[in-house]
């Protein structure tokens, strides 16, 4: 091992100087004759009362490292910067999120009613600068659920607002709105952009909901809707599963079952309470939907414990995962 000599000059004399503690150390102790107390994670200048001739090559070796924290932070901003003019503003997620793992592709919705795709196979995850804008529901509503299915080999990215289901259909690289159903006090459906007949794009429940995350199955779109009780009552509000066609948005174009009858009319009606996202099981034939609820039995009602709405009453306390 090579020896470098370093010049120390005493601007205290009574300090003492640098010396290694032990002969294996792979530093010097430095000491300082101003006391002080430091608390956790505070910086402080305290003085050595030395003068330190570094070589030249130590100096160079610290000002590069400083220099490269410096760039680094140069550098996220130079991203944030062309995400600001890329995009208009940073992009900020408002729904939950749905991840297609065969493209690596992020589907999200924002707070302005906006639908994204993020790329993140290969890429920063926060890097906004590549994220493409789909769409914007009408109105302009937060997203609160997003999901990506594919019909007849053309991908669909539907967007759920508090009380309608948008969905965008994709195709030579540009997404427009396909059809969309609303509830809430003025229901109705609508396909391209315009308002159409309930028998085309059936509307969502008066006064409905969507309560939680649709799901997909054989091309089936599942959309759990609540209907909140009137106002000034003691009621606890309806459920329904209500059943699109993922590419039109009309009744489901195969048959679908629960509790072994064929759904009619896109429509389950669940009882009391508010439904959760239904586990499902796609067969040739249809669906077999097993749905649950959060909310409490109506009074009077049988209570069926967590699988509610025609489920089997359970005789003891399930794991989460059961649930």
């Amino acid at each position: 091992m090579s020896c470098i000599t370093v010049n120390i000059k005493r601007l205290d004399p009574t300090v003492e100087l640098p010396k290694y503690a032990h002969p294996t150390d792979a530093g010097l102790d430095l000491r300082s004759n101003e006391d002080c107390v430091l608390k956790p994670f505070e910086r402080r200048l305290v003085s050595t009362g030395l003068a330190v001739a570094l070589p030249a090559v130590f100096a160079y070796n610290a000002f590069t490292r400083a220099n490269r924290v410096v760039l680094a932070d140069l550098d996220a901003f130079a991203h944030d910067l062309h995400a600001f003019f890329t995009v208009g503003k940073p992009f900020v997620a408002n729904s939950a999120m749905s991840f297609d793992a065969m493209t690596g592709t992020l589907w999200l919705g924002d707070a302005a009613g906006g639908v994204w795709s993020l790329n993140i196979s290969g890429m920063p995850t926060l890097d906004t600068a590549t994220a493409l804008k789909l769409g914007t529901t009408s109105p302009a509503q937060p997203v609160n659920y997003v999901g990506y299915g594919e019909s007849g080999g053309l991908p669909y990215i539907w967007a759920a607002t508090s009380d309608k289901i948008t969905m965008f259909a994709q195709t030579g690289g540009t997404s427009s709105a396909a059809w969309a159903s609303k509830g809430g006090a003025s229901p109705q459906g609508y396909r391209n952009g315009s308002a159409v007949a309930s028998t085309v794009v059936r509307p969502l429940q008066l006064n409905g909901l969507v309560s939680a995350a649709p799901v997909l199955a054989n091309g089936v779109l599942v959309v759990p809707v609540f209907v909140p009780p009137p106002a000034n009552t003691c009621g606890v509000g309806t459920g329904y599963y209500q059943l699109f066609d993922l590419a039109s948005g009309s009744d489901p174009k195969i048959p679908v079952t629960y509790k072994g009858l064929i759904v009619s009319n896109g429509l389950i009606s669940l009882g009391a309470g508010s439904p959760l996202t239904p586990s499902l099981h796609g067969s040739k034939n249809g669906i077999i939907g097993l749905p649950g609820t959060n909310a409490p039995a109506a009074p009077g009602a049988s209570q069926l414990g967590p699988i509610n709405f025609g489920g089997k009453p359970l005789s003891r306390a399930v794991l989460w995962r059961q649930r």
